[in-house]
Protein backbone atom coordinates (compact mmCIF):
# COMPACT_ATOMS: atom_id res chain seq x y z
CA UNK A 1 0.00 0.00 0.00
CA UNK A 2 0.94 3.50 -0.83
CA UNK A 3 1.74 5.89 2.38
CA UNK A 4 -1.40 7.90 1.61
CA UNK A 5 -3.31 5.11 1.50
CA UNK A 6 -2.04 4.14 4.87
CA UNK A 7 -2.35 7.13 6.41
CA UNK A 8 -5.84 7.32 4.97
CA UNK A 9 -6.45 3.86 6.47
CA UNK A 10 -5.08 4.87 10.25
CA UNK A 11 -7.33 7.93 9.82
CA UNK A 12 -10.08 5.42 9.51
CA UNK A 13 -9.19 3.45 12.41
CA UNK A 14 -8.83 6.16 14.56
CA UNK A 15 -11.84 7.44 13.63
CA UNK A 16 -13.46 3.85 14.21
CA UNK A 17 -11.94 3.75 17.81
CA UNK A 18 -12.72 7.34 18.38
CA UNK A 19 -16.65 6.35 17.63
CA UNK A 20 -16.71 3.09 19.67
CA UNK A 21 -15.21 4.86 22.58
CA UNK A 22 -18.00 7.76 21.96
CA UNK A 23 -20.67 4.94 21.64
CA UNK A 24 -19.62 3.13 25.01
CA UNK A 25 -19.82 6.63 26.73
CA UNK A 26 -23.58 7.29 25.78
CA UNK A 27 -24.45 3.55 26.47
CA UNK A 28 -23.39 4.32 30.23
CA UNK A 29 -25.08 7.52 30.33
CA UNK A 30 -28.00 6.10 29.03
CA UNK A 31 -28.35 3.31 31.39
CA UNK A 32 -27.50 5.77 33.95
CA UNK A 33 -30.42 8.37 33.01
CA UNK A 34 -32.94 5.23 32.69
CA UNK A 35 -31.81 4.13 36.54
CA UNK A 36 -32.68 7.54 37.05
CA UNK A 37 -36.34 7.13 35.84
CA UNK A 38 -36.96 4.06 37.22
CA UNK A 39 -36.36 5.61 40.73
CA UNK A 40 -38.64 8.46 40.07
CA UNK A 41 -40.97 6.81 39.02
CA UNK A 42 -40.93 4.54 42.03
CA UNK A 43 -40.84 7.47 44.21
CA UNK A 44 -44.05 8.59 42.35
CA UNK A 45 -45.94 5.49 42.58
CA UNK A 46 -45.64 5.46 46.61
CA UNK A 47 -46.40 9.17 46.81
CA UNK A 48 -49.39 8.91 44.92
CA UNK A 49 -50.49 5.61 46.85
CA UNK A 50 -49.93 7.82 50.24
CA UNK A 51 -52.18 9.76 48.67
CA UNK A 52 -54.78 7.99 47.55
CA UNK A 53 -54.74 6.12 51.75
CA UNK A 54 -54.87 10.18 53.11
CA UNK A 55 -57.59 11.42 51.14
CA UNK A 56 -59.69 7.78 51.77
CA UNK A 57 -59.10 8.17 55.29
CA UNK A 58 -60.41 11.88 55.79
CA UNK A 59 -63.05 13.74 55.42
CA UNK A 60 -64.53 14.72 52.21
CA UNK A 61 -63.39 18.62 52.57
CA UNK A 62 -60.97 18.44 55.75
CA UNK A 63 -60.91 22.22 57.56
CA UNK A 64 -57.48 22.80 56.32
CA UNK A 65 -58.08 22.20 52.74
CA UNK A 66 -61.48 24.25 52.12
CA UNK A 67 -60.63 27.24 49.74
CA UNK A 68 -60.68 30.76 51.43
CA UNK A 69 -63.85 32.84 51.98
CA UNK A 70 -62.54 34.99 49.21
CA UNK A 71 -62.18 32.52 46.44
Amino acid sequence: MSETTDRRLDRLEENQAHGDVTLATLSDELAKQWQVIERQNRVIAELKEKIESLEAAGPESPEGHRPPPHY
